[in-house]
């Protein structure tokens, strides 16, 4: 981490790991999200994406800034440094307290909370801070970054006085926007399979409820063959009651084994009757053409 400053792109909270001794660097590789690239980082990705890595620190003060280009960081900074720090000055002369704070990190947000009572004082989206640095000016003392306020435009610099770590709070925080960025690529690569899945699944239901719809036509097409050859057997049964009946009149002798309970009639009425329900019968089809 460069101690003129860091210039922290956008994409994209809450939380502790004791500073009273130096953190151990890790080289991550796996289990780093879209890691391909060594990289020597001063704390475990577990301890970040918990926000659990917190600095002891003096809040020296806030104040709005415009910063409309990366190069103005560093001067706008120095300049925000510096005012803070008279107004730290003059409340010691007067011989009030300046107001400890913990400033916590994690891969979504920095907190700015009350060392004692916890309350949280400021809450910072990576995705609305621009840039951060140690004050080279001071030493290791001083750790500063510019951050956009939540639904505005406007700019505010934060300034915080730590004891000789202020080039690791840069570095922690650099850490995070690192890991942030990562699992930001990570998550656009797997947006398409997801997308595929998906399609996947609503296709599935779709084929099977087209399924179920052509299951259940089937066994409607099924009961209506059924109803209707029931109906062309009793047709046909009808039209050889009536043809025997008809036989009787002529040369061969037979009584129609089937009552229909109608006046006898003549042959040409029997042979319309018998014309008519064959007609029927052919009109029913068989169950085989129909389906």
């Amino acid at each position: 981490m460069s101690r003129k400053g860091v210039n922290l792109g956008s994409y994209g909270a809450t939380g502790e790991v004791a500073h009273n001794q130096k953190p151990q660097q890790e080289e991550r590789t796996g289990g780093v999200p879209g890691g391909v690239k060594k990289r020597k980082w001063l704390h475990p990705v577990q301890a970040i994406e918990d926000g659990k890595v917190s600095y002891s620190c003096k809040f020296l003060g806030c104040m709005p800034v415009r910063m409309e280009s990366k190069e103005q960081g560093s001067s706008i900074v120095r300049e925000c440094v510096k005012t803070c720090k008279s107004e730290a000055f003059q409340k010691r002369e007067r011989g009030e307290p300046i107001q400890e704070v913990s400033f916590n990190v994690s891969d979504k947000a920095l907190r700015i909370q009350e060392a004692k009572s916890k309350n949280i004082l400021y809450l910072h989206s990576l995705h609305y801070i621009s840039y951060c640095t140690d004050e080279k000016s001071e030493g290791n003392n001083i750790f500063a970054y510019i951050a956009r306020e939540s639904g505005t435009k406007a700019q505010m610099c934060y300034v915080l006085e730590v004891d000789n770590l202020a080039r690791e709070m840069a570095a922690t925080l650099g850490q995070a926007f690192d890991l942030a960025y990562r699992k930001y690529l990570q998550a656009k690569q797997t947006t398409p399979a997801k997308e595929q899945v998906k399609a996947l699944k609503t296709k599935v239901v779709t084929t099977d409820k087209e399924k179920e719809e052509l299951m259940d036509r089937i066994t409607s097409l099924e009961r209506e063959m059924a109803q209707k050859s029931a109906q062309a057997e009793l047709l046909k049964q009808q039209v050889i009651d009536l043809q025997d009946r008809r036989i009787s009149d002529g040369v061969h002798v037979a009584e129609a084994p089937f009552d229909l309970n109608i006046p006898r009639p003549e042959t040409k009425e029997l042979d319309d009757i018998i014309a008519n329900l064959e007609s029927q019968i052919e009109q029913l089809g068989t169950p085989e053409e129909e389906y």
